[in-house]
């Protein structure tokens, strides 16, 4: 089942009773599921949060009739992390996140993981590592996109010199 195109034109998929946000995850999730089922990794987890900036708060003192209370008053959200995958590879902690491109918040959030010691593993092709896993469960590498024939005009027009401009 899929769902309406969100932020970036990818469109959530229910897996299973599982929903993810994009069909290549969906395929990474598989391929994992795999190798976890064949003994490579152990362990699979999906969305593990985070939490890079705990939630910000500040006492303040709050005059009430008889007495004075501090209470903590919020100021900020937490700063998190929801990562794709979390798995268990040669005995090390993987975390993992199926990118079709990055934004400038993720970007932030990766380097705050690689600072706090859980550097991400960002895959573009769901069957990285895995590709016999991949072929196995009937999914292909994608061919590379040919170059388009068309010659591109290398003449520069000055837009002041263009017809019809000021005709």
């Amino acid at each position: 089942m899929a769902f309406k195109n969100r932020y970036y034109g990818t469109k959530k998929v229910e897996f299973e009773g599982i929903t993810f946000d994009s069909a290549p995850e969906v395929q990474r999730y598989q391929v994992l599921r795999e190798a976890q089922k064949r003994g490579l990794i152990s362990d699979l987890r999906l969305q593990v949060v985070f939490t890079l900036i705990p939630r910000q708060t500040e006492a303040v003192e709050v005059k009430l009739k008889t007495k004075t209370k501090i209470v903590e008053k919020f100021c900020e959200h937490p700063l998190t992390y929801a990562a794709d995958f979390v798995y268990i590879k040669d005995g090390k902690e993987v975390v993992e996140d199926v990118k079709g491109f990055s934004t400038e918040d993720y970007v932030i959030r990766r380097k705050l993981m690689r600072y706090f010691g859980h550097p991400i593993h960002e895959v573009f092709d769901p069957s990285d590592g895995y590709e016999d896993i991949a072929t196995s469960l009937g999914f292909r590498k994608k061919a590379p996109k040919k170059k388009s024939s068309k010659k591109k005009s290398t003449e520069k027009k000055d837009a002041f010199e263009a017809p019809g401009l000021f005709d």
